[in-house]
């Protein structure tokens, strides 16, 4: 992997729903105001490190930000697993990667993400926000085994100007409206 870490950076709260943001998301400098030049600089957190959860203090419908550079000598992907509250939104290099809320209302949630890290300096932002807790936990796992799993399915037959109906679903949903919660699930065709 041999990838770099930078520092953390700190910018919140902010007032905002789940999947609001409020200035430009790709190339951030965290010297200068953002989400524009008249708010305060990021605040470095030379003391958090990535791996641990940690705590802000919220109100209802607050959120923060997280930004982190990441370093990689290639072309590559690797998995992180974010922890956050009532709800999180990550972005790499400008681009929205996910979003999930915390239906079940639990402490915390934890999701693995995989980051399509491109080779040089990628910028990863992740958005934690709060509904009705007073503490938001936020945490960037580095440190988590990189598996990826594939099931290979029977072969079949598909024929031009034919539609064929597909559909997934968890296995015993406790209600049909569960969604899989899967940001990296990918089905891919071969012709063989």
């Amino acid at each position: 992997m041999g990838l770099t870490w930078g520092h953390i950076y700190l910018a919140g709260p902010f007032s905002s729903g789940i999947d609001e943001v409020p200035g430009k998301i790709g190339e951030i400098d965290p010297s200068k105001g953002w989400p524009g030049s008249s708010n305060k600089p990021w605040e470095v957190k030379s003391n958090w490190k990535n791996d641990v959860v940690y705590s802000l203090p919220a109100e209802t419908y607050e959120g923060y930000y997280l930004l982190q550079d990441i370093n990689s000598p290639k072309d590559q992907s690797i998995l992180v697993e974010i922890t956050s509250g009532d709800g999180v939104l990550v972005m790499l290099n400008g681009k929205e990667l996910f979003v999930h809320n915390n239906p079940a209302k639990a402490e915390s949630q934890k999701d693995i993400i995989m980051l399509p890290l491109k080779s040089g300096k990628n910028q990863l932002l992740v958005k934690v926000s709060n509904t009705f807790k007073k503490n938001i936990p936020v945490s960037i796992n580095t440190n988590i085994q990189q598996v990826l799993y594939r099931k290979a399915l029977d072969q079949f037959s598909l024929q031009k100007m034919q539609f064929y109906p597909l559909s997934w679903q968890l296995h015993n949903a406790p209600t049909l409206h569960q969604t899989l919660n899967l940001p990296n699930l990918s089905l891919k065709l071969q012709k063989k």
